[in-house]
């Protein structure tokens, strides 16, 4: 089950073992339900980015590999349907005051690389550096994208009051 209640920073210190693997869990969790916004599809796509993970070499950067292969994975996603209710299935457990609307509809206005850059960057809170490393961008282009996905996010919020 996974808890989207609370906010925890992943480890970014890991060294590619079972453990340290362990951890990422979280944030791959996080990144593809409000990215997919599908229950079905994130689950199978951590998995698949988790098992990709394991594969690496010992001592690999676990961080920028996870961000590199559930970016990639988010990118090359063709679903644009939302599954995602109020009432969310067996595995996940949201807190009760979180509103899923203005993000569906926030899904509808944004670019998928400025969902990326929001999400890694102030959802999931991983370092500016490990993203501009992972997703090979500048940071300009980083920060632009951010500001951009919050302008709409901010626009769309505002409109459902």
């Amino acid at each position: 089950m996974v808890d989207l209640s609370t906010r925890t920073r992943p480890d970014h210190n890991l060294k590619n073992d079972p453990v340290d693997i362990k951890s990422l869990v979280r944030p791959l969790s996080l990144f593809f339900f409000f990215s997919l916004m599908n229950e079905t599809k994130s689950i199978h796509f951590t998995i698949k980015t988790i098992e990709k993970l394991k594969k690496l070499k010992p001592g690999s950067d676990l961080n920028g590999m996870m961000i590199k292969f559930a970016t990639e994975l988010f990118l090359k996603n063709e679903n644009t349907e939302v599954y995602i209710t109020k009432n969310v299935g067996e595995f996940w457990v949201l807190p009760r005051d979180l509103e899923l609307g203005p993000w569906k509809e926030f899904h509808k206005k944004i670019s998928k690389k400025e969902l990326v850059s929001l999400l890694w960057g102030l959802v999931i809170k991983i370092p500016e550096t490990e993203i501009l490393k992972a997703l090979d961008v500048s940071q300009g282009t980083h920060r632009f994208r951010v500001a951009s996905a919050l302008k709409k996010l901010g626009s769309n919020t505002f409109l459902l009051k």
